[in-house]
């Protein structure tokens, strides 16, 4: 059950302080696309979230684009306006896509933060690895699909939010 767990959970990629993931020691983010930095309904990054990826850039992190999605085009597009990189067809939680972008970036996994909003891929696969794994809540909870892998996935994100909440409590 522990690989299914995040070190942190927030509603929103917004809600993440570069600052914070800089004094852990990130030197590189990768981020999930569809749900997660955009809606699947859109083809467009908003602008608010397209901020946050440059705040995080502007902190001196790399930034890049680790997606399931099979539609190069669409990743590109986004890749394109925000300035960043990308794998596409990723297959998570296999290590293949992982793998690739350690070997891109030249990093310890340790040094690399996933962000996504699936635990069953995003985090799962970047907990094998050993990086730092945020959940953030979809961008899609309207779509039916995606309100049932939440479901799946509420007895793994109640756990984690116990844990994250004495581990803030300690180090209080």
């Amino acid at each position: 059950m522990s690989n299914l767990l995040p070190d942190f959970i927030f509603d929103s990629v917004r809600d993440i302080s570069p600052a914070m993931l800089s004094e852990m020691g990130v030197k590189a983010v990768l981020c999930d696309l569809d749900s997660t930095l955009m809606s699947v309904k859109s083809s467009e990054i908003p602008k608010e979230n397209a901020r946050w990826v440059q705040s995080v850039k502007d902190e001196g992190i790399v930034f890049m684009i680790l997606s399931n999605n099979s539609r190069e085009e669409r990743v590109a597009k986004a890749c394109e306006t925000l300035k960043v990189s990308y794998i596409h067809l990723a297959r998570k939680p296999l290590s293949g896509g992982y793998r690739a972008a350690i070997g891109k970036l030249s990093l310890k996994p340790s040094e690399i933060a996933m962000v996504g909003d699936q635990i069953y891929t995003d985090v799962l696969g970047a907990n094998l690895l050993g990086m730092v794994t945020i959940l953030v809540q979809s961008l899609d909870l309207d779509l039916f699909y995606i309100r049932a892998r939440r479901l799946l996935e509420e007895p793994a994100i109640s756990r984690a939010k116990k844990i994250i909440n004495r581990r803030e409590r300690s180090s209080q």
